[in-house]
């Protein structure tokens, strides 16, 4: 049986710098990759579900954490996290649901003068 109708529940903020975020989630026993998605928040809001703010990059791994380098420094990004299903017959079917999305900001740049 397919466990494309699941959904990644934990997801979190593991270590930021000025240009990457290191993110954390619960692997899951049903799945054999994991996908990460990335959306710059535009604005000053920390609302989690800002509609302006569409993914821009997704990043797969087989485990957590996943590093999401070269983003803007002092910026708020926003990242959800999918399973895909290891009893799937291919890679582009048997992807899960969403997570609910995680708020990140890369550190400011501190330019010696």
């Amino acid at each position: 049986a397919s466990k494309a109708g699941h959904t990644a529940s934990s997801i979190w903020c593991e270590s930021q710098g000025t240009v990457f975020v290191s993110i954390g989630f619960a692997e899951s026993p049903w799945a054999d990759l994991y996908d990460v998605e990335v959306a710059l928040v535009q604005g000053e809001g920390d609302d989690t579900n800002e509609p302006q703010s569409r993914p821009f990059l997704s990043v797969t791994s087989v485990s957590s954490p996943v590093e999401i380098i070269d983003l803007q420094p002092n910026a708020t990004y926003r990242f959800w996290v999918r399973g895909h299903s290891k009893d799937a017959a291919m890679e582009s079917y048997g992807w899960g649901g969403l997570s609910d999305p995680v708020l990140c900001r890369t550190k400011d740049l501190n330019i010696c003068s």
